[in-house]
């Protein structure tokens, strides 16, 4: 399948890697998860393929190659994948995405920076503090309770991705994101204020997108062919 680069992340482009792809490859594993098609032999594949793109333990880069600043979509992604790939705790991808970003610190307040082009220096682009629900998925990814604050935070961010309108794909994909997490993890029948959230966020979602993320992922690639579009279709995500 030419759709998966030379390191092995799916991309939306063939035959050529893209700056996404450890958010798409996350979608990739939750449908092959869905299906029950999983093997031990790919697990520890997917493992490795993920842990080739951290620059230090817990700060990721778009792929090995990739010089630019990494951002909150494929963060949200590789909390997904996490959850997915490893048992849940703090040795996980996500646990040590967590760890790193607790590690820069500003005044004894941990800032959730991860500067992969400059590793340590603080700038807008690489605090992804500023995006608290990204810190309460990744909480929710290992198994750990996020906490009051990063709870309300987490259902603020879901409200906003259920406002998205047609065309505003990478802010519903956020929200799907949200959704799976939470969906698989033991919060879903804890923390009921965040699941109603939820499901309002996946009545407004298949609203504009009756076929889900196969619908949202063909108009976004405008490609039929990509795998991804077939597996949500598949999975019926």
């Amino acid at each position: 399948m030419n759709y998966f680069d030379k390191y092995g992340l799916l991309s939306h482009y063939k035959d050529a890697p893209c700056g996404n792809g450890l958010l798409y490859s996350a979608e990739w594993l939750v449908c092959r998860n869905k299906s029950f098609d999983l093997s031990l032999c790919e697990v520890a594949r997917w493992k490795q393929i993920y842990e080739s793109c951290e620059k230090l333990p817990g700060l990721m880069m778009r792929h090995p190659e990739h010089p630019d600043q990494q951002g909150p979509d494929d963060y949200f992604g590789c909390g997904t994948a996490s959850q997915i790939l490893y048992a849940p705790g703090w040795d996980s991808l996500a646990g040590r995405i967590l760890k790193y970003g607790q590690s820069q610190k500003l005044l004894c307040i941990p800032l959730y920076n991860y500067n992969n082009v400059n590793p340590g220096q603080l700038t807008f682009n690489s605090w992804l503090g500023r995006f608290p629900a990204l810190i309460a998925h990744l909480y929710m990814s290992i198994g750990v309770d996020p906490g009051f604050m990063l709870s309300q935070a987490w259902i603020v961010g879901i409200e906003d991705s259920s406002k998205a309108k047609r065309g505003e794909q990478d802010r519903f994909a956020i929200g799907w994101h949200m959704f799976q997490v939470l969906y698989n993890s033991r919060f879903w029948n804890e923390c009921l204020n965040m699941r109603d959230a939820a499901m309002k966020w996946h009545h407004a979602f298949f609203r504009v997108y009756p076929y889900g993320m196969s619908e949202l992922r063909e108009e976004y690639f405008k490609d039929l062919n990509n795998p991804l579009v077939k597996e949500l279709e598949i999975a019926g995500l």
